[in-house]
């Protein structure tokens, strides 16, 4: 549930200084649960560090605040070791296999230098 709600927000980041601010009731009838539950699991998205909420008021005199807005750079702090430990596995087996296809180009050219002699 965490991962669809966080999925959602960044579906409505479009600009890096427009942070995204869809509604816990969009997100709930996309993910076809309450809002409430949506709620609960923002909040403990927010106590773990992956998001930050930032309350949004309407102008002066008008009642009530617009949907809050979502900062995730707590998500990127925390994936980013993650990601750069992917990038270097992945190169470590790119790699390798570059590796092995040079051994299996050297092996023939030996054999095609042996065949010669």
């Amino acid at each position: 549930m965490d991962i669809n709600i966080i999925l959602h927000i960044a579906k409505h980041w479009f600009e890096a200084g427009n942070l995204p601010h869809p509604s816990k009731g969009s997100i709930a009838r996309a993910m076809q649960v309450t809002p409430r539950a949506v709620q609960k699991r923002i909040a403990a998205l927010e106590d773990l560090g992956f998001l930050r909420r930032i309350e949004r008021r309407g102008p002066k005199g008008s009642k009530g605040s617009q949907t809050s807005e979502f900062d995730l750079s707590g998500l990127k702090e925390k994936a980013t070791p993650h990601a750069v430990e992917a990038i270097k596995q992945r190169e470590k087996i790119r790699q390798m296999k570059l590796d092995r296809l040079r051994r299996k180009k050297v092996d023939v050219e030996a054999l095609a230098n042996e065949g010669v002699s």
